[in-house]
């Protein structure tokens, strides 16, 4: 409370969570207290010191089936319980917000054991990688895009035209099955990948088509599947060979 009392920014990033796509019994606790607790510090710390702006990272997995509010997972929940909370100081205090809500990201240098981590790890070791059936579609957002995604939200706070307390979808515009994801992967690279399709059940309330949101108003993708993927492997050093000559 003190160091934003002291600093006083226009406007916070708010992507602090612990994200865990099943859980235990013994990470509820932690759940909460990341995804709940510390939020509400942060919104009381804004209102204390006069703080105003919050760009809030959300889930396109609070919205499951397409619903309007139904969560995936406790992660999910707590995501909602936080943008509950943040609705009250939007009303109370202030608060002018925006809420990104977020698909799969990716780019150089993300060391998150998600999808294309484990497809990399896959491809240097040569050991087959088991995975679903792969029907589900996925919605992939380069970092660089949702980078500026962020900075266009807090752009639209500064705006009084806007409304106070905004959610938007920050899509890559490209969706496609997990399948059609490692065809493409696999193109990139100019190898095939050892998958062993249908070797592992699909996830309890897997996402099977992403929830569709409103775009974030003035932005759009700039970088495709296709050339973010190139990129990605070129920092890996495993793009086709003769893209290496």
């Amino acid at each position: 409370m003190r160091a934003i009392g002291s600093f006083r920014p226009d406007t916070i990033f708010h992507l602090a969570s612990l994200f865990l796509a099943q859980h235990t019994p013994g990470q509820v606790e932690p759940l909460v207290l990341s995804n709940v607790l510390l939020g509400a510090q942060l919104l009381e710390a804004m209102r204390a010191g006069g703080v105003q702006g919050l760009v809030n990272a959300g889930t396109a997995w609070q919205n499951f089936s397409g619903d309007e509010y139904l969560p995936v997972n406790l992660y999910a929940a707590t995501k909602q319980a936080f943008a509950d909370i943040l609705l009250y100081y939007v009303e109370t205090a202030g608060v002018r917000a925006v809420t990104l809500k977020l698909f799969d990201s990716y780019g150089p240098g993300d060391t998150r054991r998600k999808l294309l981590h484990m497809l990399l790890e896959c491809m240097r070791s040569g050991q087959p990688l088991a995975m679903s059936g792969g029907e589900q579609v996925l919605d992939l957002v380069h970092v660089d895009d949702l980078c500026r995604a962020f900075l266009r939200a807090a752009e639209l706070i500064a705006d009084p035209a806007q409304p106070a307390n905004a959610v938007y979808a920050v899509s890559g515009g490209q969706r496609r099955t997990l399948r059609a994801v490692v065809a493409t992967v696999e193109r990139a690279a100019g190898r095939p990948l050892p998958i062993v399709w249908g070797a592992r059940p699909y996830r309890e309330r897997e996402v099977m088509q992403p929830w569709s949101g409103p775009p974030v108003p003035g932005w759009q993708p700039q970088i495709g599947l296709e050339d973010g993927l190139r990129g990605l492997l070129a920092s890996e050093g495993l793009q086709q060979t003769e893209e290496r000559a």
